[in-house]
């Protein structure tokens, strides 16, 4: 089921797609990273749904999480800052007619991602050390593979054009990204 997150976030895009027609103001369109077989990095912050609510649910309850043996290198960005990226590219004019990636600047592995989220909640991680192969063999035989190629896999973005064509800097550090998605 679609999220009202994206259902919200692309009728919004619409709407300023709508209007911005100005002149010093850029259209920001989206390209399909599909297109390219790449995924974008996970979006987070409050009220995001799917895997990253899943995630939050069981670290808020402090269930125990099979996760510390996995040592990938995750992108992610925060809501926060997709936002003000999207911002910046609407008003700046080097952003015209350019592709962007963009995420928080700083990646992660699944075990920090979960040990950062525990300690925005004030709750302590839970993390057992099973190995990634174990993870995708007992995945595989529950129909699960994708959903562990997902959190152990790497995806990393390099947002240096954004930073250097643009000078954007990410206002919200990931530490701050999930004190405000571990709020809700």
């Amino acid at each position: 089921m679609a999220s009202a997150f994206i259902s919200d976030f692309v009728a919004g895009w619409l709407y300023c797609a709508s209007i911005v027609q100005s002149p010093g103001l850029n259209f920001l369109g989206f390209r399909a990273l599909a297109q390219e077989r790449r995924r974008p990095p996970l979006v987070y912050g409050p009220g995001v749904k799917a895997n990253f609510a899943a995630l939050v649910c069981a670290v808020q309850r402090g269930w125990p999480l099979p996760l510390s043996a996995v040592h990938n290198q995750r992108s992610l960005v925060a809501l926060n800052n997709l936002a003000d990226f999207i911002v910046t590219c609407t008003t700046h004019p080097q952003a015209s007619n350019q592709t962007f990636l963009v995420s928080d600047g700083q990646d992660l592995s699944t075990t920090q991602l979960v040990r950062g989220m525990a300690q925005a909640a004030g709750e302590p991680a839970r993390l057992l050390p099973v190995p990634v192969w174990a993870l995708r063999v007992g995945a595989s035989l529950l129909g699960k593979g994708g959903a562990v190629q997902r959190l152990c896999g790497n995806l990393q973005v390099d947002i240096s054009k954004a930073r250097s064509l643009l000078g954007w800097v990410p206002p919200v550090s990931v530490e701050e990204g999930l004190r405000r998605a571990m709020a809700v």
